[in-house]
């Protein structure tokens, strides 16, 4: 029934359940696997720390991670943190993806899965999602119906709803 299934992943509990689905359905349809990740534009220190919490970022990133996280603590007045444009260097945040990567490949092996692919991209996640399963040539894309995003999603609509109603093929949304 499905060749190529796609699943977006972030870290987050809903996404998790998505890379469980995602590799119950390849391995029972002998499906081939793409796990995605999109890095974030302009991540707050809290969203790449709960994924770093997720991922078990090692050395020398989590140093790199934690050295920037405190530059922007500093960066108060009166002791309130305000909005800082420090950008995180990008080797952070690929390698905090790729930690999400290789734990969501371990879950579809343990589900029989053996055509597995990880590919992450960077930009608006809809946009990376729908042009991945494009490429990919996916019939299924699963992920999870909230992310680590903020309240942003309840504002301008969530990844997940404009996945669900650009994509050309099947969607499943996991909570």
């Amino acid at each position: 029934m499905f060749k190529t299934i796609l699943v977006a992943t972030d870290g987050s509990d809903h996404a998790n359940k998505a890379v469980s689905v995602g590799s119950d359905l390849a391995g029972r349809y002998g499906a081939r696997l793409v796990f995605m990740h999109v890095l974030l534009n302009h991540p707050t220190a809290h969203q790449i720390r709960q994924m770093i919490d997720v991922a078990g970022l090692a050395e020398p990133a989590r140093t790199e991670f934690e050295r920037f996280e405190g530059m922007q603590k500093t960066a108060s007045t009166s002791g309130v943190p305000f909005a800082v444009d420090i950008p995180f260097p990008g080797e952070v945040l690929v390698a905090v993806g790729d930690i999400l990567l290789q734990n969501a490949e371990r879950v579809a092996e343990k589900s029989g899965v053996t055509v597995i692919a990880r590919i992450w991209k960077q930009g608006d996640p809809a946009t990376c999602i729908l042009a991945a399963a494009d490429d990919q040539k996916a019939d299924l894309i699963v992920m999870g119906t909230r992310g680590l995003s903020d309240l942003k999603g309840l504002f301008v609509g969530s990844v997940s709803h404009k996945v669900n109603h650009l994509s050309k093929c099947t969607c499943i949304t996991v909570k």
